[in-house]
């Protein structure tokens, strides 16, 4: 170590150094951090504990706020529950359930299919009965089904009830995406000249039912 120490004695009268960069040989070399400046006040070598950056943070800008920081920790925020995907209403069925969606109306007895008249057009599914509006609906994610495949039938249940029943396909997602949550089918929907608040069915009701 003496030797050292001479031989860098003797290099500094050739090569004199900044002060700041002078070392004793025997000193053992340390990293210094490059890039942008750090915290003030923290030792660079070390890392962090999380009391030392709250500590940090508090002489910053404040104690935290009991509210805020109690909001943070998701404390006392309750979730939403979740929409439904399938119902049933005075005018008949409904579902999103599997790759399409599917609507089972309640008509007259004495319904034909010559009666019936379904399209879904520029973003807007439209059911008649003889020329009567059944159920007018603007979709809310028009561009994820597949109108041109548009299908419908007249049934009737074992009850002797009669149904139109009408299903929408959608679009695939990508494999690697998987099918999103379930979202409302509609920004807005009559049935039977009736407007209808239903959360899983039209994007108020759903947004009502959040703030609730």
């Amino acid at each position: 170590c003496r030797m050292l120490a001479a031989a860098a004695a003797a290099a500094a009268l050739v090569f004199p150094l900044p002060a700041h960069h002078r070392m004793c040989a025997c000193e053992p070399a340390r990293r210094v951090r490059t890039g942008p400046p750090t915290m003030a006040g923290v030792d660079e070598e070390a890392p962090m504990s999380k009391a030392e950056i709250d500590a940090w943070l508090a002489a910053q800008t404040g104690a935290i706020d009991g509210r805020a920081q109690e909001l943070l920790d998701g404390a006392g925020v309750t979730a939403p529950p979740p929409l439904p995907v399938a119902g049933e209403m005075e005018w008949g069925r409904w579902s999103q359930r599997g790759a399409a969606l599917s609507f089972e109306l309640r008509v007259p007895e004495a319904t034909r299919a010559a009666d019936v008249r379904c399209e879904c057009l520029v973003g807007f599914l439209d059911v008649r009965v003889r020329d009567e509006p059944l159920l007018s609906g603007r979709l809310a994610a028009a561009e994820e089904v597949r109108p041109t495949e548009l299908e419908w039938l007249l049934d009737t249940t074992a009850e002797g009830e009669r149904l139109l029943c009408v299903e929408l396909p959608r679009r695939a997602p990508p494999p690697e995406q998987g099918r999103p949550p379930p979202t409302p089918i509609f920004r807005s929907l009559r049935v039977a000249g009736e407007e209808v608040a239903e959360p899983g069915l039209v994007e108020e009701a759903a947004a009502r039912q959040s703030r609730a």
